[in-house]
Parts: structure tokens; C-alpha cells; sequence
């Protein structure tokens, strides 16, 4: 993971607790995917092995089906089943981070956005079945430090200010043996 505007590495995606994803420095924590270049068109990233009760895809959800300009709502990096390519989001209790509640969720999100790199990068439905501007930022407050993707970071940073800076990132791929 880096940051675009300072592209320097910042760490490996890593579960953070509470079903949510956040960074670490130890590339024997991060979180191991499995996934078929070609199927980043959208496709899905599948966990090897499944950091939190065993879902199978990483995605996203939260209370919000819609991310938009001007507004601060944020959904959440997730473990999750799978949900259809380019649907809106499904209300499922199958996702990590709020197991049972019927939290909207999205998990083939994942594109990939420079084949040199690897760089890859979600791309949300909305409920009308637009696609979102989507924008993945990560919290840096030492307490929180976890992923969301968001359509305004602008606004975001101003209604949750109380949890640090958040930054844009960007994830890429890394080849394993």
C-alpha cells in the first residue's frame, strides 16, 4: 500500500480487529488474497487463508448503500461473501465487521488499474446502479487505523476530523512465489 501523492510504502493490508483492515509493517501479518489477473475486470479477491470467520472475499460494506460528492459517508474494508459484479449493494449479514445486521455490501469492486504495478483499486455501485466516484483513504489515528472507501474524502476529513488525517492510498499487488 502506498500513498499516491508520496508514493512511498506504507505497509501491507492487515486485519485491525473488530472485523475491520488496517496496516502493518511485517509482511508475515498481511493478509494473503488469491486472484486471477485477468478476473480484476471487476473481480473478486479471494482470502487464502480467511482472517475473520471464514468469508471468503474481500469487499466492503457499512450502513450507506450510496457514496457520493459532498457527502461523508464511508463504507468499511471487509471480509464478505460474494456479491454479483456490478450490482448495487446487497443487504447481507455475511460480511466481518457487522456479522448479522444487514449491512449493505459490495465485494467484486476490484479492478486492475496498471498491469505494470499491479496497482489495483475498488470501484462501488450505487444503489441506482452507477458507478460511485470512489475514493480509498485509510484513518490514521493511532486507535482507529483502518480502510474505508468514501466519495468525498474533503468532507469525510471534516465530519471525522476526531480520527486523524485520513490519506488517500492506493494497494498493489504482490507477486508471491
Amino acid at each position: 500500500m502506498s500513498n499516491p501523492s508520496n508514493p512511498s510504502f506504507l505497509g501491507y493490508v492487515a486485519p485491525a480487529g473488530s472485523g475491520l483492515f488496517g496496516v502493518t509493517p511485517n509482511p508475515g501479518s498481511a493478509t494473503v488474497i488469491q486472484t486471477q489477473l485477468a478476473s480484476l475486470q471487476p473481480g473478486n479477491l479471494d482470502f487464502v487463508s480467511p482472517p475473520y470467520g471464514g468469508y471468503p472475499e474481500l469487499g466492503f460494506s457499512g450502513p450507506y448503500n450510496d457514496l457520493n460528492s459532498g457527502s461523508a459517508t464511508i463504507v468499511y474494508l471487509v471480509g464478505t461473501t460474494a456479491v454479483p459484479k456490478y450490482s448495487p449493494p446487497a443487504s447481507t449479514p455475511n460480511q466481518s465487521f457487522a456479522s448479522g445486521s444487514n449491512e449493505p455490501t459490495e465485494s467484486a469492486v476490484w479492478y486492475l488499474v496498471d498491469v505494470a504495478t499491479l496497482e489495483i483499486e475498488p470501484r462501488w455501485i450505487n444503489s441506482n446502479g452507477s458507478p460511485a466516484t470512489t475514493q480509498l483513504i485509510f484513518f490514521t489515528d493511532p486507535a482507529i487505523r483502518y480502510f474505508v472507501i468514501t466519495g468525498d474524502r474533503g468532507t469525510v476529513a471534516a465530519v471525522y476530523g476526531q480520527y486523524g488525517a485520513n490519506i488517500p492510498v492506493r494497494f498493489n499487488l504482490e507477486i508471491q512465489p
